[in-house]
């Protein structure tokens, strides 16, 4: 089986739309793969503090190591995501000692889970 990707904007706004009347947190998951190609296994154990310091300013660049390739990558994160993750994190109660993409059960959310 081959996938291919979502190429149509529209496509993209739609499922946006979908994903974020679900639940905003599938929203900003799919918005930021998006947004810097990452793989699913490199943006779900993202914690706040990757992406912001101390003083809730960004920080200049989001610093990982790829899971798969173990590569460190370095990603300047682009105004329509630094939109979408002030208001996420605005509207939630986080810390910034939390997983982005917080579980329900703790941690950080499963590559597989139903919506």
């Amino acid at each position: 089986m081959t996938v291919e990707p979502i190429r149509e904007k529209a496509k993209i706004r739609q499922l946006y739309q979908y994903l974020n009347g679900n639940d905003p947190k599938y929203a900003l998951l799919f918005k930021f793969g998006i947004n810097t190609g990452l793989r699913i296994s490199d943006i779900i154990p993202i914690k706040v503090n990757d992406i912001f310091n101390d003083k809730w300013h960004f920080k200049e660049y989001l610093i990982l190591k790829e899971k798969k390739t173990s590569k460190e990558k370095k990603i300047k994160l682009n105004d329509t995501l630094r939109r979408c993750l002030i208001n996420y994190v605005k509207s939630r109660d986080v810390k910034l000692n939390d997983y982005l993409f917080k579980s329900q059960k703790g941690g950080y959310l499963g590559r597989i889970q139903g919506l």
